[in-house]
């Protein structure tokens, strides 16, 4: 019986979908390291203060020194968000893209044309 698979059918998806992965190197080197910051219950942090801010960084640096290079960020920004506003069941939209999903879904921010906070960009 055959699969209904073609060979190079196979592996010109393969090749096709491989040129749009970010993730090259590590699949290459047969490791992928990321570290999910709500163990630390970082969407509580709000990287909007000084002292929230430092306690995110040192959540990344610690990831840098155990050698993981991708992390998911959630925590959230009251310069620009407020987990009380979300629409969503869990409450995670005030951390989606980098703690401006609310404002995209409000209209008062598009990411195509609107500049990006100066204090995002320096995440």
């Amino acid at each position: 019986a055959t699969t209904g698979l073609y060979t190079h059918e196979a592996a010109a998806f393969r090749a096709t979908a491989d040129a749009f992965y970010l993730d090259g190197a590590m699949r290459r080197d047969k490791t992928v390291k990321v570290h999910v910051p709500w163990d630390e219950s970082d969407y509580q942090i709000d990287v909007s203060t000084g002292d929230g801010w430092t306690e995110y960084k040192r959540i990344i640096d610690r990831c840098s020194e155990l050698g993981i290079d991708h992390l998911i960020f959630e925590p959230h920004n009251d310069r620009h968000s407020a987990r009380a506003n979300t629409t969503d069941g869990w409450g995670w939209e005030q951390a989606l893209w980098f703690t401006m999903g609310e404002r995209i879904r409000e209209g008062a921010f598009d990411p195509r044309s609107d500049p990006m906070p100066d204090d995002i960009l320096q995440i």
